[in-house]
């Protein structure tokens, strides 16, 4: 980065301000934290003074980010906050933008690739085009019937890098971010249940294939009406209308609706609610009923007779596999340093795992000693 790319002393202490936002401290709470008083903090935040070094460091420490987000470029736009507060910053905006960063970086040193199309479809103007296109996703897979199982990987196929990472469990379940035209990053809130984090990132992948154009009609409600339709298009890349049809019926779903209910839930890895909102949507259960089947969660007990279980998926922290190998690539290579690279991990490896670096390439010695 040049000193021609680096923001404002206006635009930093609008970073601090969005970062203390989000953080739900006040000026006095967050000076105290940095070492400076509650009026040096005002004029930080208004661009009326800089910050030096040390306490650009502190700052850094206080909000858990990396001193490279109040400097850096962000990438430009935020393209979904699934659920929490939409009407101010939160710490899973600044998660996701560091996550994005990242990704950024590595796709300038060329450690990872960009795939080299995009599945892009129309934004779905109702429920009906919502569940056509979730065909589609699942046909461009090859899924067909059956679950789409490591939802992760499915998401990297489709040039979704999704993370998940501990997070509040009052924060939003997920955000992503747009980094080109063919790349995205998604973040999961790991303090979810799994099936929660599974359909939040099919909801992100949603956006990834919508993503050349968004409504951003929030209502009084702070959703828009295509957050609800990407909602649809989630629960049918998840469990396609034919497929839940023809297992109700193989299961029994008319004579025994619970326990079939159960043991598709297992299967498909679905939250309670969605599967039992899911039945009622298609006409498979009356709302009544639906509604008494979601208010009695299944027990233990239910799952043990019905010989299912429920297997845990994207739990934090994860990394992409792509972003832990390229990062491991990098380390190998002296690309990265070791910091930078157990960043760029999040905690799924430490220093102690970290493989053996490669030689030093002598023309790369021979190069420094002539620049001594």
């Amino acid at each position: 980065m040049s000193i021609a790319d680096l923001p404002d002393w206006s635009e930093i202490g609008a970073r601090v301000a969005f970062a203390r936002h989000a953080h739900n401290l006040t000026q006095a709470a967050l000076a105290g934290r940095i070492g400076v008083d509650r009026s040096a903090l005002a004029r930080i935040e208004s661009g009326s003074r800089q910050l030096s070094a040390l306490e650009l460091a502190a700052l850094a420490r206080a909000t858990d980010l990396p001193i490279d987000w109040f400097i850096g470029d962000s990438v430009p736009v935020v393209a979904s906050r699934r659920v929490g507060n939409l009407h101010g910053p939160t710490i899973v905006d600044m998660r996701v933008d560091v996550l994005a960063r990242d990704v950024a970086q590595m796709l300038d040193m060329d450690l990872i690739r960009a795939p080299a199309s995009r599945l892009a479809l129309s934004v779905p103007q109702d429920v009906a085009a919502a569940e056509e296109a979730a065909s589609e996703v699942r046909a461009h897979l090859g899924l067909e019937a059956g679950p789409a199982i490591n939802l992760a990987a499915v998401a990297e196929s489709l040039g979704v890098f999704a993370y998940s990472l501990e997070l509040e469990a009052s924060a939003a379940d997920g955000a992503y971010v747009a980094i080109s035209d063919r790349l995205g990053v998604a973040l999961l809130n790991g303090t979810q249940a799994s099936a929660r984090r599974r359909f939040t990132l099919a909801h992100e992948i949603g956006h990834h294939v919508f993503q050349d154009a968004y409504a951003v009609d929030l209502e009084a409600t702070g959703r828009s009406e295509t957050e609800r339709l990407i909602d649809a298009f989630a629960i049918h890349l998840l469990l396609p209308r034919h497929t839940l049809e023809r297992r109700w019926r193989e299961l029994g779903g008319g004579d025994e609706p619970r326990s079939a209910a159960i043991v598709i839930g297992a299967e498909y890895r679905l939250s309670w609610t969605a599967l039992c909102g899911h039945l009622v949507n298609l006409g498979l259960v009356e709302r009544p009923q639906g509604d008494v089947m979601r208010d009695a969660l299944p027990r233990g007990w239910e799952f043990a007779e019905l010989g299912v279980h429920i297997v845990e998926e994207l739990a934090a922290p994860m990394v992409p596999r792509s972003i832990v190998r390229a990062a491991l690539r990098g380390y190998r290579t002296h690309r990265l340093g070791v910091g930078r690279t157990l960043e760029l991990l999040h905690g799924t490896l430490s220093e102690d795992d970290l493989p053996e670096r490669d030689p030093v390439p002598l023309a790369a010695l021979a190069g420094e000693l002539r620049s001594a």
